[in-house]
Parts: C-alpha cells; sequence; structure tokens
C-alpha cells in the first residue's frame, strides 16, 4: 500500500529510509532507533518510529543540536523542496517499492504564480554564472578544490569547457547578489538563497572550516530549453565520504538528465549512460573526435 505521510511507516520502511539518507549505525530500541547524526557523525542521535513522530534528535545539544524531521532530511539529501508534497512522496514509495499514484488537479496559473517561476528562473541564472565567475577568481578559498581538479587532470581551460562552478559561501553569495549588475534586495535575496541553497550553505558551514569536506565543486543541470534546472555539488575528493553529491533544493534532476540539453534527435548519435557527471563531461569534451561524432555521453 501507497505511503501518504511519513507516520504511516513501519520501523523496517523507516530503518530503509534511513539507509537511503546514508545514516550508519542503526540500532533498535523500544520503539526507536538509535542511529548516527546526520550532523556531527556521533552515534548520539534517535529517531521514533511509533506513534506520529518520525523525528532526528542528537543528544548532543549544547554540541551539535540537530532536530530535524526525517521527511525534510529526505528533501535535503534528494534536492526536493520540502514543500512539494507530490513528488516527496514519489520518492518515498520508489525507495520503499511501493506504487503512488498521483491525482492529476490543474490548478489555475495565476498572473503572481507565473512572476514568481519567471523569477526563481532569473535567479537560478544569475547564481549559475556567479558560480562559474566564482572558479576565475584564483583566491585561497578555491585552493583545495582546484588543487583536486589538477590533480584529475582537468586545467583551467577545461574547467571552463564543462562549465564547472563553486559554490561560495552564505556571505559571499549574499554579497554577489546584492551588487551590480544583479542589484538585488537584501531581504529578497536572503528568501531566495535560503530556499534553494540553505541545507547544503548550513552543511558546509557545519565542517568548520575544512574546504576538503565542502560540497563546493558545481554541476549545473540544464533542461531541454537550456534553462538552469538546479545543480549538483560535490566535494573535492575521491574518498568515499559521506554526501559527497548533494542537489539544491528544487533541482528538477527527476525530470531532466545532466547533459543532455544539447542533444538533437537529428544527429542520429547514441547515447551512452556514464557512471558521474565528470565522466559525462570529460567524455563528450576530451574524447577523440570519432568519438564525438557517434556518441553522447549523459548521467542519471
Amino acid at each position: 500500500m501507497a505511503i501518504t505521510k511519513l507516520s504511516e511507516t513501519s520501523s523496517d520502511q523507516v530503518r530503509t529510509l534511513l539507509e537511503n539518507c546514508g545514516i550508519k549505525s542503526i540500532k533498535e530500541r523500544a520503539g526507536r532507533f538509535d542511529i548516527e547524526c546526520p550532523s556531527c557523525q556521533k552515534t548520539e542521535a534517535f529517531i521514533e518510529y511509533k506513534h506520529d513522530k518520525r523525528w532526528i534528535k542528537c543528544n548532543r545539544d549544547n554540541n551539535c543540536g540537530y532536530n530535524q524531521s526525517l521527511w525534510d532530511l529526505i528533501a535535503e539529501k534528494q534536492g526536493i523542496l520540502e514543500s512539494d508534497k507530490v513528488q516527496m512522496l514519489e520518492h518515498i514509495n520508489y525507495l520503499l517499492g511501493q506504487t503512488f499514484i498521483k491525482t492529476e488537479r490543474k490548478e489555475p496559473v495565476t498572473h503572481s504564480v507565473q512572476e514568481s517561476v519567471i523569477e526563481d528562473q532569473e535567479f537560478l541564472n544569475h547564481c549559475n554564472q556567479i558560480f562559474k565567475n566564482s572558479f576565475q577568481q584564483k583566491n585561497s578559498e578555491l585552493k583545495v578544490s582546484l588543487e583536486y581538479l589538477k590533480n584529475r587532470g582537468y586545467s583551467d581551460k577545461h574547467i571552463q569547457s564543462f562549465n564547472l562552478g563553486y559554490l561560495p559561501s552564505s556571505k559571499d553569495l549574499l554579497k554577489s547578489l546584492i551588487a551590480s549588475p544583479y542589484n538585488y534586495q537584501e531581504s529578497k535575496v536572503e528568501q531566495l538563497v535560503n530556499k534553494y541553497f540553505g541545507s547544503i550553505l548550513k552543511w558546509n558551514s557545519s565542517n568548520y572550516g575544512r574546504e576538503e569536506q565542502y560540497n563546493n565543486i558545481g554541476f549545473t543541470w540544464y533542461d531541454k530549453n537550456n534553462n538552469v534546472a538546479g545543480f549538483s555539488f560535490r566535494k573535492p575528493t575521491d574518498q568515499n565520504v559521506e554526501m559527497k553529491y548533494v542537489y539544491n533544493k528544487g533541482c528538477l534532476r527527476s525530470k531532466v538528465l545532466f547533459n543532455i540539453n544539447n542533444y538533437q534527435l537529428s544527429s542520429k548519435k547514441q547515447i551512452v549512460i556514464v557512471e558521474g557527471t565528470f565522466d559525462a563531461l570529460a567524455a563528450s569534451y576530451l574524447s577523440s573526435k570519432e568519438v564525438q561524432d557517434n556518441y553522447f555521453f549523459k548521467f542519471l
């Protein structure tokens, strides 16, 4: 039976959702799981699965204070807006092996809604430009990420060809958006930054200045019309670490394919699915002319 709210999930289903969020060390106790905290990674957090509670809390109140619903954690991990109930339930039921049938309810599109969509799209376009410009600054903040890319064999030219971006700190991002040529009102831009990047920036700031732990290397996802559909960010490491890849909230990756926006059906190229975003970009731009003429590389 499809899940329509998290309070309907059994203990086994809660465990599955936690595991898919990368939560480790799940130990069952009476009516709850003791788990590794998503923030401080200490095994001192817990989540109740009885009654209506599906809330994660870290016992290290004075040192960590993590306190978040499982719903919001899933949204954060998957880059889904927590307010998008349909997409959230589709994803949750998919993870649990359930079939979720959404009911189509057409709402009239008001003028204010249309304006909001246009405004948000413009904001994402501006952020995309800021992220790409950040890699040209060559300041000390970029050192770890640049060294990682260079160690993988990518030059400045490759970074530009790949349209890679760099996610600055919350302070620097706000400063750039308020300044010319974007000229956002401070209150408005704070709202938009928090809406789309708040969880990632919060996660980065919780790593206490360890640049190698920041999800800062950015990849832009485009829709078929070459509009920015969202961003994915990764840590500058090849180690198997928690949250190596994250997505901004609202990223439409469930509706678009990475690196497919420039594909033309008339080209008759064969589509090749590769393992990761770097694989798709490297194969597209660094392979031989013969390969590029016959194949198109994408990442799911």
